[in-house]
């Protein structure tokens, strides 16, 4: 199985309460593919929101995600 990121943007443009709705729209949708462990991640760049985290867990899954940073 290949795992695979999903990545929400411009999560900051709806509610806490919608973007955990569309969240658990996007697990429903992807439940058949169980063997896969997809990793769900809400992001903002306008504020931020979620960057850090994503960058951590790009950066453990392939060596190019890290290089660069300064």
């Amino acid at each position: 199985a290949v795992s695979y990121v999903i990545v929400m943007t411009k999560a900051d443009k709806v509610s806490p309460e919608q973007l955990e709705k569309r969240k658990q729209s996007i697990l429903a949708a992807i439940a058949r593919r169980p063997a896969a462990f997809p990793s769900i991640f809400a992001t903002s760049a306008s504020n931020g929101m979620g960057i850090d985290k994503l960058k951590i867990v790009l950066a453990g899954t392939n060596a190019l995600f890290s290089q660069g940073e300064e």
